[in-house]
């Protein structure tokens, strides 16, 4: 289920908003992303791209656990130097807690995304009426939208997959070596977080193996292992629902980052 914020809730409630936008024709806006870039819908489409818009809030769980497919299918399509353009528009806060959104829950190399406040992103997505949040709509180069809402994300990245090749929209390598950003990485990831029953671990590079260790709030180690890689995937079914304390050691650095686990 999608999450709604308060304003939004009351909105929906009165039927003033949908879970999707009520527009068949894209509506142009610049945003600034929390790197410094400026995209402008309108000279995407003219350059012949589709475009494919998520919308999100950084507190929003649906958001959160969802946002490593849409980084998935960035690289599934080219990561941005293909046939269509990922762009996500943060609709609440500014770049600083939009880049920690993204540092926790965009994965490795994850596709532009703008602040409501710093970015612009609010002035953006205010026209396209978004109620729920995740929501992702795909816009055609003629400005047509050719998705209200893509979801719900039953196949992960390959929902994406289904729809953009429906529109034949094809799939191409990613330009970026993602394992070079893998091994520039300094922090700890975890994703999709909150947690339901899986949840991988994005860990610092480095040539020390890494000793990764999760405590609960009253300290109790739940998981502790070792490993050379910078990738961990955490089976937390059975855990109890919960914020834990995740520590990577690895070296003479020491990293940490919290989980939660919601089932």
């Amino acid at each position: 289920m999608k999450a709604l914020s308060l304003i939004a809730a009351g909105a929906l409630a009165a039927g003033t908003l949908t879970a999707q936008t009520s527009l068949t024709t894209a509506v142009d806006f610049t945003v600034t992303d929390i790197h410094g870039v400026e995209h402008t819908l309108f000279e995407y489409l003219d350059a012949g791209k589709h475009v494919c818009l998520d919308f999100l809030f950084t507190t929003c769980g649906p958001c959160q656990a969802n946002q490593p497919y849409f980084t998935e299918a960035y690289h599934l399509f080219g990561c941005n130097e293909g046939d269509v353009i990922f762009l996500s528009l943060e609709t609440t806060v500014g770049d600083a807690e939009t880049e920690a959104y993204e540092q926790n829950y965009g994965g490795d190399n994850p596709p532009p995304i703008a602040s409501c406040t710093d970015g612009n992103a609010c002035e953006a997505a205010a026209p396209y009426g978004i109620g729920a949040f995740p929501t992702f709509i795909l816009i055609a180069p003629d400005r047509t939208i050719l998705e209200q809402d893509m979801w719900p994300l039953s196949a992960g990245a390959q929902t994406f997959v289904n729809y953009l090749t429906s529109h034949g929209i094809d799939q191409m390598a990613c330009v970026v070596d993602v394992t070079e950003a893998a091994a520039e990485r300094t922090e700890v990831v975890a994703y999709p977080n909150p947690a339901q029953s899986a949840v991988q671990l994005q860990l610092p590079a480095g040539r020390d193996q890494a000793r990764v260790e999760v405590a609960d709030l009253t300290g109790r180690l739940v998981f502790a292992e070792s490993t050379a890689g910078t990738n961990l995937v955490l089976d937390v079914a059975d855990w109890t629902d919960g914020v834990y304390a995740v520590t990577v050691h690895r070296g003479a650095q020491t990293q940490r980052t919290q989980l939660v686990v919601a089932h």
